[in-house]
């Protein structure tokens, strides 16, 4: 029984501590973001601006992002079920997986000159 119980206070004070948690966001973010529009968008942008400028702008953009996330996603936390959360986020990205597919299909994602989309 004590057993349990210390295996239930380090889960409680794990899911708590700086270091998984920065680690498991970092990893994800880090992953999610490698060749995602967002670089290619900022590929374009220190292409036709001050590198330092765009890194700058880039940073403080994602970090504001990324802050309404937690705060929405912390005190969304207090009244959702994980579960329900993850039915939601998961039907969300379905629907926009659908999305983007029948815009590819119907041929939506073109420039005007009928060349790729910029």
């Amino acid at each position: 029984r004590d057993a349990e119980e210390t295996l239930a206070q380090r889960s409680i004070s794990a899911g708590k501590s700086l270091w998984p948690a920065f680690v498991a966001a970092f990893s994800l973010v880090f992953v999610a973001e490698v060749g995602d529009k967002s670089m290619f968008a900022t590929i374009a942008l220190a292409r036709d601006f001050s590198p330092m400028g765009v890194f700058t702008g880039a940073i403080v953009g994602h970090s504001l992002a990324t802050g309404l996330a937690v705060v929405g996603g912390s005190a969304l936390s207090a009244y959702l079920s994980p579960v329900y959360i993850n039915y939601v986020g998961g039907v969300l990205f379905l629907v926009f997986a659908a999305g983007t597919a029948v815009s590819i299909l119907q041929g939506e994602d073109k420039s005007e000159d009928g060349g790729p989309a910029a």
